[in-house]
């Protein structure tokens, strides 16, 4: 019920429409659309620490606590990470052994 792969396609390429013949060849080329995307984006980029004042105190994305006192700075999560150091083998074996023994009690297993 599809096209059929061996015959070549007709019309017009896909995402150009039929234009009128009469139309002026000095007409500016449409911008790509990732230009689009790009100019669309930028305002919003510009006015967001506008938008993030006029959040309520206390509001999870506001910059200001509930008693109106600015937020401390968000801790980068990659400084949190790097503090714990990762388990050697030995541990990694208590670990997963300690983790399967209170899986199978939780599930009546055991």
């Amino acid at each position: 019920m599809g096209r059929d792969p061996d015959k070549p396609r007709t019309g017009t390429p896909a995402g150009e429409a039929d234009l009128p013949a009469d139309l002026p060849a000095d007409l500016p080329a449409q911008p790509a659309p990732a230009d689009g995307i790009e100019r669309q984006r930028a305002p919003a980029r510009e006015n967001l620490k506008e938008r993030l004042k006029v959040l309520p105190p206390g509001n999870p994305s506001s910059p200001y606590n509930e008693d109106g006192s600015p937020r401390a700075p968000e801790t980068p999560l990659k400084s949190i990470e790097g503090l714990v150091p990762p388990l050697t083998d030995a541990e990694w074996a208590d670990h997963l052994e300690d983790v399967t023994t209170r899986l199978d009690k939780a599930l009546g297993r055991l």
